[in-house]
């Protein structure tokens, strides 16, 4: 019997840092799934990317701090609280190429500009 309580209290640890397999969605602001995605857990090495359909699968600890970046969008945060079928919502990032510039026959971003435009 000795040995089984000292079995339970090393097993404990490992029991109340259980991992949970997580799915969820990942969005922009008109509500259309967002593929290739980086979700991360902070602070381990779990890495996983969202398919054509937005959607993901993570194992993650309850408190765990999830981090979704990708390329035109900005980078997020989000604490897990241990829900499942998470719905994440990304909005796009600005840049200063974004910003439109009046030219002589119309406007543009400097983005698509090839042209020699110089800023005040």
């Amino acid at each position: 019997m000795k040995y089984l309580y000292s079995l339970f209290i090393f097993m404990l640890p490992l029991i109340a840092s259980a991992q949970t397999l997580v799915t969820g969605k990942v969005t922009n602001e008109r509500n259309e799934p967002l593929q290739a995605i980086t979700v991360t857990e902070k602070g381990t090495g779990v890495v996983r990317f969202t398919d054509e359909k937005g959607l993901f699968t993570i194992p993650l600890h309850t408190g765990s701090i999830i981090r979704l970046t990708g390329v035109g969008v900005e980078p997020v945060d989000v604490p897990y609280t241990g829900k499942n079928g998470l719905v994440i919502v990304l909005r796009q990032s600005r840049s200063q190429l974004d910003e439109v510039q009046v030219i002589a026959y119309g406007t543009n971003t400097q983005r698509f500009n090839t042209g020699s435009v110089t800023a005040k």
